[in-house]
């Protein structure tokens, strides 16, 4: 878990000096949680071929996803979203996401291109996962373990 009082701008070499288990997955490397700009380019300066996924999803799916998954109520889910710094930025991450997943989104075909990309980039890639809480980010990982299996 990151320290409180970490700038988000260190929060990558953070995370690469203090958590011994974040390790490569058949050459590939996935940051689930990059909540802030600066996270995100932090990572872009430690591994410049590095490539960022934002997970993207209406309000009131999330609300729903959130509330079936947690067991809270609309207004606890409510509240807790409103907390998350994801949404004050996701103008930048809309517009910096080498890939951006919504409910629509074929992931299994995002999950083939980013394995070309593996390939392309010597079979070793950094993945920043950016989104809200109930955006989906657990699936897509989920579906990129399973293509790298």
């Amino acid at each position: 878990m990151l320290e409180e009082g970490i700038p988000h701008s260190e929060s990558i070499p953070w995370m690469m000096r203090n958590l011994p288990d974040l390790g490569w997955y058949n050459g590939v490397v996935a940051i689930d949680g990059i909540r802030h700009p600066a996270a995100d380019e932090s990572m872009e300066e430690l591994f410049p071929s590095s490539i960022l996924v934002f997970c993207d999803c209406p309000e009131k799916e999330i609300i729903r996803r959130v509330c079936k998954r947690d067991g809270v109520t609309e207004k606890e889910a409510k509240k807790f979203l409103g907390n998350q710094a994801e949404e004050d930025h996701r103008e930048y991450f809309l517009r910096k996401a080498d890939f951006i997943i919504t409910p629509a989104t074929d992931l299994k075909e995002v999950v083939k291109q980013i394995g070309l990309l593996l390939k392309s980039n010597g079979n070793s890639l950094v993945i920043g996962i950016a989104g809200r809480m109930g955006a989906g980010k657990s699936t897509f990982a989920n579906t990129l373990v399973e293509y790298l299996s």
